[in-house]
């Protein structure tokens, strides 16, 4: 049971000792123990973010209220992974940023049925502070180091201080959990979150963009067409040589220097590979590969090179003639809500809807709230937002 220490305290390591690694050998006791605990499901992953190209979870934290943390290597234990979905499938979970950790669990079929994210909780609770480190300082009075966030959790076997750091993140998710409800319910916010955490679990995830290399014409500037056929080809490539590596792209050629060396328009082996964008020693090896994209761009005739044009897709290509007005309105709405609430404003209305919301045709606040919901803004912020819209197209009027 956890007592919150009187003054802030220093964990450097799980109170219960740092957790070996669950194996196929121990992973039936390790889950039958699991089974035996009662309450949420407290959950957290690790990845290799920037070091490997598949976002997969390389460890699994796992603890119940009045259990122990079971660290679980998801790579070794594969096809024991249809056991633990099935022991903890029903119960809820705790994390902390859902959307972070969600993915790479779905990917490997652990989906929690219920979820209570400590993150969404204190951005509706108008904590200004949301990583877990300061949660927990804020809230519990218990700091816990954060340094091994960016390491390689690919690399086996995984070091004690990184299997300490692990456990930690999952120590105190319990304890804040109640401490966060307590405060949620004295401010009528708890069904806030609910609702919040339900849309987080149907969510469904985004698309990946039809041409992805154009997000670098826009921040490095490109504009020459065949610097962008040159982008486009070279791009694909790193691609292709990331995934059979299983290797972040950007560990064989930046995106900065990637760009740079596209907008140089090279025209031989040479050209790429005397030049800075491939000053890393890692780089280097894929000089050879980069050139005959660079060919194959010189190769294109001018009606096959890409547009300069960024072309951007929405359910309705008419816009309305009001829209700077419209846009004026949901933003003054949106400024008072924030103040009133104490909610970060994009927690309440992200950037995006307000611009898609205010491309369409409307009249009437009942209009409005319509258009909200077509655009998957949830019951509590239509029913924080619309007296303040209401308010200001009445203003405008």
């Amino acid at each position: 049971m956890f007592h919150k220490p009187s003054s802030l305290t220093h964990y450097s390591f799980p109170s219960q000792g740092i957790p070996d690694i669950t194996t196929r050998y121990t992973f039936n006791d390790h889950i039958s123990q699991l089974k035996k605990a009662h309450g949420p499901i407290a959950i957290d992953t690790e990845r290799a973010d920037g070091k490997r190209y598949y976002p997969r979870a390389y460890l699994i934290q796992i603890k119940r209220e009045n259990s122990s943390t079971f660290l679980i290597d998801p790579i070794e234990n594969a096809h024991n992974i249809p056991s633990l979905a099935h022991a903890i499938k029903q119960e809820e979970w705790i994390l902390h940023d859902a959307p972070q950790d969600l993915p790479c669990l779905s990917l490997i079929d652990l989906q929690p049925s219920r979820l209570f994210d400590t993150f969404i909780a204190g951005a509706l609770l108008g904590l200004r502070r949301l990583s877990l480190q300061k949660m927990l300082e804020d809230i519990l009075n218990v700091h816990i180091e954060k340094e091994h966030t960016a390491e390689d959790w690919s690399m086996r076997p995984i070091p004690q201080a990184m299997r300490s750091y692990a456990a930690l993140d999952v120590e105190f998710l319990h304890p804040l959990r109640h401490e966060l409800i307590e405060q949620l319910q004295r401010k009528e916010r708890l069904s806030w979150v609910e609702e919040e955490c339900t849309y987080i679990l149907h969510q469904k995830p985004r698309s990946a963009p039809k041409e992805p290399w154009r997000k670098l014409q826009k921040k490095y500037k490109i504009t020459n067409r065949r610097s962008l056929a040159m982008l486009q080809l070279m791009w694909n490539t790193r691609d292709r040589l990331a995934q059979k590596r299983d290797i972040h792209p950007t560990r064989i050629i930046s995106n900065e220097n990637l760009a740079y060396l596209a907008s140089k328009k090279p025209r031989s082996y040479g050209d790429v590979r005397s030049s800075k964008a491939l000053r890393s020693q890692a780089s280097r090896p894929y000089a050879q590969a980069l050139s005959k994209d660079a060919k194959k761009a010189w190769a294109l005739p001018e009606n096959k090179l890409p547009s300069l044009a960024l072309t951007y897709s929405h359910a309705n290509p008419h816009v309305s003639k009001d829209k700077d007005a419209h846009i004026e309105i949901l933003k003054h709405a949106l400024k008072e809500c924030a103040s009133h609430t104490q909610i970060n404003p994009r927690f309440l209305l992200t950037s995006s809807t307000i611009k898609d919301v205010a491309r369409e045709e409307w009249k009437r606040s009942e209009d409005v709230e319509n258009l909200l919901r077509t655009h998957n803004v949830r019951e509590w912020q239509i029913e924080l937002l619309m007296p303040h819209v209401h308010q200001h197209m009445n203003l405008s009027t």
